[in-house]
């Protein structure tokens, strides 16, 4: 299984599938500290082109009222 956190916290985010974490890696800036930034506005774009819902969802719930934050995933 796949985990999402909030890299500075460390609180969980949600599981990811294989194909959503590439998805994610693929479209998210690496910090160049083991991790990702993640902004609304590439929520936004992933809503925009049907990105799977649930994955939308889980982003957004864990921007919460930021507009960016770092994400890290694991394996476990």
């Amino acid at each position: 299984m796949i985990t999402l956190r909030n890299k500075g916290t460390r609180r969980r985010i949600g599981p990811l599938s294989e194909d959503l974490l590439q998805f994610l890696i693929g479209h998210l800036e690496d910090d160049g500290d083991h991790g990702y930034i993640m902004r609304r506005s590439q929520v936004q774009s992933f809503k925009e082109c049907r990105a799977d819902p649930g994955l939308v969802t889980m982003l957004e719930k864990a921007l919460g009222d930021c507009d960016q934050v770092a994400i890290v995933w694991e394996r476990t």
